[in-house]
């Protein structure tokens, strides 16, 4: 009993930790940013049931969904990666931060462009199970629509550049560059003829328009900064060091003001801009006045920075009036906020912790000046407006047109220096930020008011939200079962209530590829005409497409021109193949007493080729995958061909057994035998007492095995080695150490008189 209570004591300590903990729990630190909408597609804000318009440089985040519906298409952009949905897709974020990157398709088309892999991989959740893809490159993965007769839709994975993993009933399979595979849920990956899409077109097309660059000074995991070269440029000035210059915007223009804002789960207000390079300048970095001109600032190198809602201090809010006229009104609350300058600290709006205020101000705000701070989210002591040095570039609109999410740049109010002085700083537990309307939890898109009273922000300019049309309903079974999948990942199909496995496909019979959704409802759009184009955007350094397996990618098509072939279960071949491999290795231990020449260390590996013939590219630095593939020495195995003729395992090294006396005159062996010459070094006294030089490897043996072995290779070799043995003797008798004496020379000429005889 005293055990069993001592476990439910710890058991309640460990869950009161755990709550305490998540009521404590930091934002996730990475975003992506919805870069791109081409017709109506709808958005799905987290944790909102509701469905709205996606706009541009709206935060994709954990919990989000997207739906293109007939016609619409979508590029995401997170980090060093993009994401292309063609229409008919339905596509949930179920987890984003560092260390995680988990995605679910229930239909549809995601096409991935990953420039650099995210710490974690890559997992995108399907009906067949979890597709993963742990390196750079190119994909494309298809779920198919809910199939009439119950069953489950069948998935596609195509690995254009790189190398992805398909799930199936014995584990992850390898799909390499050049290859596809048609997934029936429950049953192993086929291969099929890889085929190309409209979507590859597109995203071609799109990837081609932004010609993303990469600077060694801002961070590639910094969602949005490739794309700022497109629309600024970066000069470098004293105070500052390398500073980036928007171009093409108005004379009015400073930060935060052509936009609205929006309220975000977890994070709360966060900032939405009209410019489509408005994203990285306004979650990132800070801003500064440098020759008159509006510079953006990205700070130090991070590997992984952490993202904000806005890089701004809010002043003004409850409390706070402007004291004129709005809108042919009297006086009314107000609020504002300020862009902060390099070196200002961020003060969250919403509970985070000391290490989250750190992390997200480090690579702009020096050390000591963070340590130095207060942290304490809800008490800013001694802080005014005239504390930043961007004060005058202060946006102040009325308190019900930013609480509902209005256009900034039509509401923007003017207020005087004195009274933007008196404005307290909005961060105070006396002066929360104003609570959300629905149309600022909707403010993905809002469409505002019209009038003279709404170009000066009043009630007319009450935006209204833009609602959209929802996912269907027969795909709401398959989206709550792929989404619930195990985030620890699973090759087999999740549960679908009401679906069932289908039959398998008939063996033998060819294996058609699938028809994504896009094609069946829009045959005529996505008409194409052959593989895109190479892309002509510059890979960031360091950038490898999986290079191991671009070499043999070329084999691979050959083998999936012709579907009727079995499945290749690549986690099988491990298990059978191992054990050779394993056994041989043991036996290049004698080797090294023979000389390297003669055969090189890596061919007692020379089981190999039976694993290379599954697959040739070598996965086994997949953590996941690997296994199923051989590793990459391996194909070099062929050339242990003559170890075969090897019969004798007796005498440790194979390379030994084939006749080296008789290959010791011929031009074959000759380079193998640079001993050849050894004839000269028998005038030394060490060598003198061998008597088999020509017998090279065996020389470090003692003087008594050499018998025995001559012995042995009468029956081994050959007549002709025996023959062979003869010129052996020649070396024997002219061994004596008695050559430098010249009676013998005499004596030699007396020897011919015995063979008269």
């Amino acid at each position: 009993m005293k055990i069993r209570s001592l476990v439910l004591g710890l058991m309640t300590t460990c869950a009161a930790s755990a709550l305490a903990a998540a009521a404590l729990a930091d934002p996730p630190a990475r975003v992506g940013r919805i870069s791109y909408v081409d017709g109506a597609v709808s958005l799905q804000p987290p944790q909102e049931d509701f469905w709205t318009e996606a706009s541009r440089n709206y935060p994709v985040a954990q919990g989000e969904a997207f739906w293109t519906g007939d016609s619409g298409r979508a590029e995401l952009q997170i980090g060093a990666m993009e994401a292309w949905l063609d229409s008919q897709t339905q596509l949930d974020v179920v987890s984003l931060d560092y260390g995680q990157t988990r995605l679910s398709l229930a239909q549809g088309s995601l096409e991935l462009r990953v420039w650099r892999v995210p710490r974690g991989g890559i997992s995108i959740s399907t009906p067949a199970g979890d597709v993963r893809i742990d390196y750079a490159g190119l994909y494309r993965i298809d779920v198919g629509a809910p199939q009439p007769d119950g069953s489950y839709p069948e998935v596609a994975v195509t690995t254009f550049e790189g190398e992805s993993g398909a799930p199936g009933p014995d584990g992850l399979m390898a799909v390499n560059a050049g290859e596809a595979m048609v997934i029936d849920p429950g049953y192993a990956p086929q291969p099929v003829e890889l085929q190309y899409a409209a979507l590859d077109d597109w995203a071609h097309d799109r990837e081609t328009r932004e010609n993303w660059s990469w600077r060694d000074d801002v961070s590639p995991a910094l969602t949005g900064s490739e794309e700022l070269g497109r629309y600024g440029d970066y000069q470098y000035t004293p105070d500052y060091g390398q500073v980036w210059f928007p171009r093409e915007v108005p004379a009015d223009w400073a930060p935060y003001r052509y936009g609205h804002w929006a309220y975000v789960q977890p994070w709360g207000w966060t900032w939405i801009d009209d410019q489509p390079w408005g994203f990285a300048p306004f979650h990132y970095g800070r801003w500064a006045q440098v020759g008159g001109r509006w510079g953006w600032v990205a700070g130090s190198v991070a590997a992984e920075p952490v993202y904000a809602p806005a890089m701004v201090a809010f002043v003004g809010g409850h409390g706070w009036s402007v004291g004129i006229g709005i809108g042919g009104g009297g006086g009314g609350e107000a609020m504002g906020w300020v862009p902060l300058a390099p070196g200002e600290v961020y003060r969250p709006s919403y509970q985070v912790s000391d290490t989250y205020i750190r992390q997200v101000n480090v690579t702009n705000v020096s050390r000591t000046t963070i340590n130095n701070i207060t942290v304490n989210n809800t008490t800013v002591n001694n802080v005014t407006v005239n504390n930043y040095r961007n004060a005058p570039a202060a946006v102040v609109v009325r308190q019900d047109a930013f609480a509902r999410g209005a256009p900034v740049q039509k509401a923007v109010v003017p207020v005087s220096a004195q009274m933007l002085a008196s404005a307290p700083v909005a961060a105070a537990a006396s002066r929360p930020l104003p609570a959300p309307t629905p149309e600022a939890r909707a403010a993905a898109f809002v469409r505002p008011g019209v009038g003279a009273a709404a170009a000066a922000g009043g009630p007319a300019a009450i935006p209204q939200v833009v609602h959209a049309a929802p996912p269907p309903a027969r795909l709401q079974a398959v989206r709550a079962a792929v989404v619930a999948q195990p985030s620890s990942g699973g090759a087999h199909p999740p549960p679908i209530a009401g679906a069932a496995i289908a039959a398998p496909h008939p063996a033998g019979a060819p294996r058609p590829a699938m028809v994504a959704p896009a094609q069946l409802a829009n045959p005529a759009a996505q008409a194409r005409r052959g593989p895109p184009p190479p892309s002509t955007v510059t890979p960031p350094p360091g950038y490898t497409a999986r290079p191991a397996a671009a070499g043999p990618a070329a084999a691979p098509p050959a083998q999936a021109a012709t579907p009727n072939v079995p499945p290749r279960r690549m986690p099988q071949i491990p298990p059978s193949a191992l054990p050779p491999t394993s056994g041989p290795a043991a036996r290049p231990a004698p080797m090294p007493s023979v000389p390297a020449p003669v055969r090189p260390a890596p061919q007692p590996q020379a089981p190999a080729p039976a694993l290379a013939q599954p697959r040739p590219p070598a996965a086994s630095p997949s953590p996941t995958y690997g296994p199923a593939r051989p590793p990459a020495a391996q194909p070099i195995s062929p050339s242990a061909a003559p170890r075969t003729p090897a019969p004798s395992p007796g005498y440790g090294p194979p390379p030994l057994r084939p006749a080296p006396p008789t290959a010791s005159p011929s031009p074959t062996y000759g380079p193998a035998r640079p001993p050849a010459a050894q004839p000269a070094p028998p005038s030394a006294a060490p060598r003198t007492p061998a008597p088999s030089p020509g017998y090279g490897p065996p020389p470090p043996r003692p003087a008594p095995p050499p018998p025995a072995a001559l012995q042995a290779r009468p029956v081994a070799p050959p007549p002709s080695a025996a023959q062979a043995r003869p010129a052996v003797p020649p070396p024997a008798q002219a061994k004596p150490a008695e050559r430098p004496k010249p009676p013998q020379n005499e004596e030699d000429k007396k020897r011919p008189e015995p063979p008269q005889r």
